[in-house]
């Protein structure tokens, strides 16, 4: 996924995350990681008992023989304690490997929030640039109406109602917006009114395709 990620296939890469194989996985890891731990306990207290079984024989035979006895009994403390390093040396080595697979695991999990994050973000910034965009437009509108408007006054003339009313437009339409935002923002209802769905879609395809970016080619009908 992340191997996606870095190479710009973003789609592909999203339909990896959203199947769950990544967390299925690290269940199936935690399974085997609590299997292998119950198996190497179970083999730890087998081996104890055949500690245990083996210095009761050596008890037996040091009754028999006090020499013989005690030259066992010092091989059976030498073997006893080399299998006892051995066994606590191979539990410290996959004490250790479990540890690094709970790590693995943990940090793939950051990277797919990180993952997830950074779409978000992706988003977010691309619908901004829209609203922007036609704020800036709005804005165009209503300052180069008052432009023209102060240019006609200079001038003495008296022809200036237009301007007015293409700046008081201009200005509607930011003030729509600003409320569809801010209704948005706090999930509220919006008030339905009659509308013509042709103008509607005539409109929404302009910040439409300024939205999804020059990538992507855009067709009303």
């Amino acid at each position: 996924t992340i191997d996606l990620e870095l190479a710009g296939k973003h789609a592909e890469a999203i339909a990896i995350v959203d199947t769950g194989r990544g967390k299925l996985t690290m269940d199936r890891i935690r399974n085997l990681v609590s299997t292998l731990t119950s198996l190497q306990q179970a083999r730890l207290v087998s081996d104890a008992a055949d500690v245990n079984w083996a210095a009761q024989r050596l008890r037996i035979a040091a009754s028999l023989t006090v020499q013989m006895a005690g030259a066992l009994g010092w091989w059976a403390v030498a073997q006893s304690r080399d299998q006892i390093l051995r066994l606590g040396a191979s539990d410290a080595r996959e004490r250790t490997t479990n540890a690094k697979l709970l790590a693995e695991a943990e940090q793939r999990e950051q990277l797919s929030d990180q993952l997830r994050h950074s779409q978000k973000m992706e988003a977010i910034g691309q619908l901004t640039g829209g609203v922007a965009h036609d704020f800036n437009n709005m804005l165009a509108v209503v300052i180069g109406s008052l432009n023209l408007l102060k240019r006609r006054l200079a001038k003495g003339e008296t022809d200036y109602m237009r301007f007015i009313d293409g700046a008081l437009d201009g200005a509607a339409r930011a003030a729509t917006l600003t409320h569809r935002l801010l209704a948005f923002s706090r999930q509220q209802p919006l008030a339905p009114t009659a509308l013509d769905p042709n103008k509607m879609v005539a409109g929404m395809a302009e910040i439409l395709g300024r939205t999804l970016g020059e990538q992507i080619r855009l067709e009303t009908r």
